[in-house]
């Protein structure tokens, strides 16, 4: 015959309370974690969250150092530079690279003919770049394109400064000149030194001491949404992206004398031929 077995209902009950108390514990514990969870999120770092869920990214923004001055023997200027405006376009944010290209041409901001030149040089930069596509716009063109500025997503005025010789041709061979730069130039040269930059030495001192003149660029970073465009805001984020200064590139200093570089060209006008005048003692050039 098999032992009764007596049930300790009292005993069972105080197990069954202790089980009750011990998983309720559990889920208070659980409830406070995630409320504290929720408080962090969306309290302490609401306005990090806000930002964040408005900028999906942070681009880098290089801003162009300034081109050193080119100066004669008396500290003269001869190249020097000013503000401008430029349409720059950046390749990441335009939907229709030709088509955009083709829409500017009628409102006369860029040329037809040069359509092609600009796909090559555009598409040799790296794609979230701004590229410049047309320099030195004049007042009228500004407002032709800002009035029309919600047709071309990607695309963008930015103000620049532009080579300016106060002295107009005097020297000028001897000085060279800037241009755009073009695609073959742009494989020889670090397309992060001269990122957001439209302007390379092509003759002369511009181009001889281009090294020197040019300068490092500068950048700063920007938050970007989800289509790549600037988003302008305070908050967390904001204060987190860095900025560096541009340094402008140095001076040269050359050994021209003006009056004699005047006098020379004044002699030589009309006939063909050069002029080189020396300093016999050191070999300076004093007129070219």
């Amino acid at each position: 015959m098999s032992p009764v077995r007596i049930k300790d209902n009292w005993r069972e009950q105080r197990i069954f309370v202790r089980r009750v108390w011990f998983v309720t514990a559990l889920m208070v514990i659980a409830a406070i974690a995630v409320f504290a969870r929720l408080y962090y999120l969306q309290v302490l770092r609401r306005h990090y969250y806000e930002d964040l869920s408005v900028a999906n990214g942070v681009r880098t923004v290089p801003i162009p150092a300034a081109r050193g001055l080119i100066v004669d023997r008396d500290g003269q200027i001869m190249a020097s530079n000013r503000p401008t405006f430029e349409l720059q376009l950046t390749p990441d944010e335009v939907p229709d690279l030709r088509g955009s290209l083709q829409r500017l041409a009628k409102l006369a901001l860029v040329r037809e003919s040069d359509i092609p030149e600009l796909i090559r040089a555009i598409k040799s930069h790296l794609s979230f770049d701004p590229v410049p596509i047309r320099l030195q716009l004049s007042e009228s063109e500004v407002a032709r394109f800002a009035v029309r500025r919600y047709e071309f997503p990607g695309v963008n005025i930015s103000p620049q400064q532009s080579r300016w010789y106060p002295l107009k041709n005097l020297g000028v061979f001897a000085i060279g000149y800037v241009g755009p730069i073009s695609a073959s130039e742009l494989a020889h040269i670090s397309q992060a030194a001269y990122a957001g930059t439209a302007l390379i030495g092509k003759s002369g001192v511009e181009a001889q001491y281009e090294k020197v003149l040019h300068g490092t660029n500068g950048y700063r970073q920007v938050l970007v949404n989800a289509l790549g465009r600037e988003v302008r805001r305070p908050g967390v984020l904001a204060r987190q992206l860095h900025e560096k200064p541009p340094v402008p590139g140095d001076d040269v200093i050359l050994s021209l004398n003006l009056k004699i570089q005047r006098l020379a060209e004044k002699l030589l006008k009309g006939h063909d031929g050069a002029v080189v005048a020396l300093n016999p003692w050191n070999g300076n050039v004093i007129a070219l």
